[in-house]
């Protein structure tokens, strides 16, 4: 089965600031008690030179 990303909302303007969204993204679900969390969180960048988040169970 091919993965299916789940993009976040949001584009940022630094690599940084995607980073810490990131790791929020991996941390809530632990935080929250959830059992499945995201097997892989990545932070790309577009054409335009901005930076997003995408993940995926």
């Amino acid at each position: 089965m091919k993965r299916q990303w789940i993009y976040t909302f949001k584009l940022f303007r630094t690599a940084f600031q995607a980073k810490v969204a990131a790791k929020r993204i991996e941390e809530d679900y632990w935080l929250a008690g959830l059992k499945h969390s995201p097997q892989e969180v990545e932070v790309f960048r577009t054409l335009h030179g901005r930076y997003g988040v995408r993940f995926y169970w």
